[in-house]
């Protein structure tokens, strides 16, 4: 893995980098894994990392699972010390956080109803528009002239030149 690396990027993964990469993983590495649990992208490679450096079996699942071990114990007294200390400040203000929650949740429906019902009168306006005028109906579909030829659309002297074909047919 290094070795592509090198060829690809050899100004941060040359032989040069790799040796001392290697020297500080074998003094550091354990520590390295083992703070690695509290670095996310670290987590994600000490395992590969210590892999491909060399790093003893022995020492590796010690320091992992150590390490795994004191960051689920900190985090879960963490959370729980920050919920006693939320819920005894929510408990001052619980009422009157729910009567602003419900509050602003009532302001919030009421300006997204009017708002939507703006942008449908205006979009409703614009189809009408579109339409010439023609209104429709709760439920009914639009009333559309016929044109005289399905193929192409009506143009303004059609209605005289059909009127003068049916009068000369009779």
């Amino acid at each position: 893995m290094f070795g592509w690396l090198g060829c690809r990027f050899p100004r941060h993964f040359g032989p040069g980098h790799l040796a001392l990469a290697e020297r500080v993983f074998t003094r550091h590495g354990t520590r390295a894994v083992f703070f690695g649990r509290f670095i996310t992208l670290l987590r994600i490679f000490a395992g590969p990392l210590a892999g491909s450096l060399r790093m003893p079996y022995g020492r590796f699942p010690a320091a992992n699972a150590s390490g795994g071990i004191v960051w689920a114990t900190r985090m879960t007294y963490l959370i729980w010390f920050l919920g006693v200390a939320a819920e005894r400040w929510l408990t001052r203000f619980s009422w009157l956080a729910l009567i602003a929650a419900v509050t602003g949740g009532v302001v919030i429906t009421l300006l997204v109803k009017r708002k939507t019902a703006a942008l449908a009168r205006r979009a409703e306006a614009e189809a009408s528009a579109a339409r010439g005028g023609q209104r429709t109906g709760p439920g009914r579909r639009p009333i559309f002239r016929k044109p005289t030829d399905s193929r192409r659309p009506e143009r303004p002297g059609d209605r005289e030149a059909a009127s003068d074909a049916a009068t000369a047919r009779t």
